[in-house]
């Protein structure tokens, strides 16, 4: 499947309230989708969005946040109900708490991207959301696989659901050094320029706190302030002699480009425990 990052940015739709199946269609046009994109092969299989969603639900999951990425010319081709989606879950229980783990799931009905699944983890403080990197992310291509196959290795990675936490807990405990949390920025600072997206000007500006909340030396805080930095932009772009004014980075709202992101800051943060 082909991954590359040609889609505009995507929009988003954050509530105060879980997304009900009702609402689903007027937030993502994907949600009811049945078509396939003209040019993919008979061998293409469609997970329905609903179908998977409505499996979800009845596992006590609610849809927190649902982003869909905007259609553009030189995209993979379809139309917007095709595009590539994507859905942050959490349990019923969790909805509205300061922190909650989340399930991720992206798919598409275009050849955009594989259906895959995701360990999440959303603050509320900064309404911002991480999605977690090692072996917890599902592949699943749309080709040789029926929609009970799917949902039973989504159900799989369902039942693990809160795994998470003990990472976490892992992380609030790790106190870093200074050269450490250095560390920590100067690599998390080549995270945008492997995407083709600029670094910031000076890394140290990627661990400085945005809010009391945010200080500390522990793993988690600094990853915090790292991540929330480098997804929603706003610092000082490295100068290279040629602007003649001050830029700054922009949020990271490609559904492909947030995942990668997220992924590698997470995979950076697991190697100092």
């Amino acid at each position: 499947m082909n991954d590359t990052l040609i889609s505009e940015p995507a929009t988003h739709e954050i509530t105060a309230n879980p997304i009900t199946e009702a609402e689903m269609p007027y937030v993502l046009p994907q949600h009811l989708n049945r078509e396939v994109f003209e040019k993919r092969t008979d061998k293409y299989d469609l997970f329905e969005s609903d179908t998977i969603i409505q499996n979800l639900r009845r596992m006590d999951f609610v849809v927190r946040d649902a982003i869909t990425q905007k259609n553009r010319r030189g995209s993979n081709g379809g139309t917007q109900a095709m595009t590539r989606h994507l859905y942050r879950l959490c349990k019923t229980s969790d909805f509205g708490k300061q922190e909650m783990p989340e399930l991720v799931l992206v798919n598409s009905h275009n050849g955009a991207c594989s259906l895959r699944v995701y360990q999440g983890f959303f603050r509320l403080i900064c309404e911002n959301g991480m999605i977690c990197g090692g072996a917890e992310a599902l592949r699943i291509r749309h080709m040789g696989h029926t929609m009970e196959e799917v949902l039973d290795r989504i159900r799989d990675v369902a039942e693990r659901f809160g795994d998470t936490y003990g990472k976490i807990d892992s992380m609030k405990s790790r106190i870093l050094t200074n050269d450490e949390i250095m560390d920590f920025a100067e690599r998390s600072n080549k995270i945008r320029p492997s995407m083709n997206l600029r670094a910031i000007g000076r890394a140290s500006d990627l661990v400085n706190p945005i809010r009391p909340e945010d200080n500390g030396n522990d793993l988690w805080s600094v990853f915090n302030r790292v991540q929330e930095h480098t997804m929603k932009g706003g610092l000082e772009l490295a100068y290279d002699g040629t602007e003649k004014r001050l830029r700054r980075t922009r949020p990271i709202r490609n559904i492909a480009q947030n995942i990668e992101a997220n992924r590698g800051l997470w995979e950076i943060a697991e190697t100092y425990l």
